[in-house]
């Protein structure tokens, strides 16, 4: 008689299990193979920006997250930082891509700043380069000056000579990282 019991408890629990699978399941959601693939992509991708990020040799700097990039392609970018920003200098991997203030990325492309490119000086507005007619071609580095420090900007794209001076298009440099360095005062 002690079998049959078995048995029957045996067949019940087996009925039991096929009825509420779909709960049980539930309980044990699995990971699709696809939300997998991404979270490992993306954390390759945070794991290269610290790499290129720890090579930056400043001694007064804080590491923040671009956290919206480029919202409705509005080429507008706020930053997730530990402390509100001020007109801080804001760097990559490659170098300067702009200011921040109030935890907003203000792009090098939206300031007037002093540039240099070779042994020229020039000013960068309206993302547009002035500067007197001499020897620089194409992709020669476009650098910045901002608080007596120079950084990388771009690269010369195109040149219109205009009599005297030249107008200048700049190739800027890529924001393709997910943190940068923000400069302390």
């Amino acid at each position: 008689m002690t079998n049959k019991y078995k048995k029957i408890i045996y067949y019940s629990i087996l009925i039991i299990i096929f009825l509420f699978i779909d709960k049980l399941i539930n309980y044990f959601p699995a990971k699709s193979y696809d939300d997998y693939m991404l979270i490992k992509q993306e954390n390759k991708t945070l794991k290269d920006d610290i790499k290129y990020l720890s090579n930056i040799n400043y001694d007064n700097y804080k590491i923040c997250k671009i956290n919206i990039n480029n919202l409705y392609e509005s080429n507008t970018y706020y930053l997730k930082c530990d402390f509100n920003t001020n007109n801080n200098i804001v760097l990559n991997d490659i170098g300067f891509i702009g200011l921040a203030n109030n935890n907003k990325l203000i792009l090098a492309k939206d300031l007037v700043l002093s540039i240099r490119i070779n042994n020229n000086k020039g000013i960068l507005k309206d993302n547009k380069i002035s500067i007197i007619h001499d020897d620089y071609a194409i992709d020669d580095k476009i650098y910045v000056n901002y608080l007596n420090e120079e950084y990388l900007i771009g690269y010369v794209s195109n040149i219109i000579n205009n009599g005297s001076y030249d107008i200048i298009s700049v190739k800027y440099i890529n924001i393709s990282n997910s943190y940068v360095v923000v400069l302390d005062d």
